[in-house]
């Protein structure tokens, strides 16, 4: 009999049982590929759109009351913006988010304004200031660089 063969078989049921605790390891035969930068820098403009919309946002709901940090949570600039939130209040604002009306000349847009628009609601934004929003040159930038990425 072989040992040699045992033994590799050994470290070969160690490894799967490493890559089953992984959970996310997934044996393939694809070719690994190089990470595509244009691919990347336009995430990168997509982010840096969306949060100047969000920049936005937060400054208007600060205009009509108190508003809470995490409409611009993340960004770039607000990092020492107290954010005050729960189960609940992040519950509700999905929720809202998911019920609001996107506004016709905006759901023209795409899905990709949809997007946009929930997650200013789900993030805080008043759903008057995210309808207002939606006519801005800062909404438009950001529905067209969430397109690109």
């Amino acid at each position: 009999m072989n040992t040699r063969g045992r033994k590799s078989g050994i470290v070969v049921a160690g490894a799967a049982a490493a890559c089953v605790a992984l959970a996310g390891c997934v044996q393939t035969s694809a070719p690994v590929t190089q990470v595509n930068t244009k691919d990347i820098l336009n995430r990168q403009a997509a982010l840096a759109a969306e949060c100047r919309l969000l920049a936005l946002a937060y400054e208007k709901a600060l205009e009509i009351e108190k508003a809470n940090g995490t409409i611009v949570e993340g960004c770039p600039g607000y990092e020492n913006v107290p954010v005050v939130t729960n189960q609940f209040t992040q519950a509700s604002s999905f929720s809202r988010a998911a019920s609001a009306s996107l506004p016709l000349d905006a759901s023209a847009k795409g899905p990709a304004a949809t997007r946009i628009f929930q997650r200013m609601i789900s993030r805080g934004t008043p759903a008057g200031i995210a309808e207002q929003l939606t006519t801005t040159p800062e909404f438009a930038a950001a529905v067209k660089a969430a397109r690109r990425a």
